[in-house]
């Protein structure tokens, strides 16, 4: 697997995101045991607290959604895209047998028809393809990409 500098950059970037998320959430949780503390010895009537703890909660969730994305659903950035287009990839290759080595080898053009493979036997069943054979399948369809918008 090769790793260029722009991949290094994103990762370390996501990963400075994700760290001061962390910070930010304990910090938060730090002064919330603070203030209830707070509240509970200064004997309050009321539970004070609670406004700034959910008001600042907020602001620590959104700072979640940014970081992670939504509780539940993907974020919709290149790598979504990256994992969408895998996915459907190979969904068009158990249903119609593709053979991906064929477009790697350059035999094929990336907006390639899809053909039957009229070399397996009824019997038998099409080899499962791989993660790396997708990685590559797409590392070759944007090289061509880049390439042709370069014209």
């Amino acid at each position: 697997m090769e790793i260029n500098s722009r991949d290094y950059r994103e990762a370390k970037k996501k990963v400075k995101r994700k760290k001061g998320f962390r910070s930010h959430f304990s910090v938060y949780l730090s002064v919330s045991v603070f203030l209830i503390l707070l509240n509970v010895f200064t004997g309050g009537g009321e539970f004070w607290a609670i406004f700034p703890i959910l008001s600042w909660g907020l602001g620590v969730f959104i700072h979640y959604t940014n970081v992670h994305g939504f509780p539940g659903l993907k974020k919709l950035d290149k790598e979504w895209e990256r994992d969408e287009i895998k996915r459907e990839l190979r969904n068009s290759y158990r249903e119609r047998q593709l053979q991906p080595r064929k477009l790697l080898a350059g035999n094929e053009s990336p907006d390639f028809e899809a053909k039957e493979d009229t070399t397996t036997k009824p019997d038998h069943q099409p080899q499962e393809l791989e993660l790396e054979d997708l990685d590559e399948l797409l590392d070759l369809i944007e090289e061509k990409e880049k390439l042709g918008g370069r014209k």
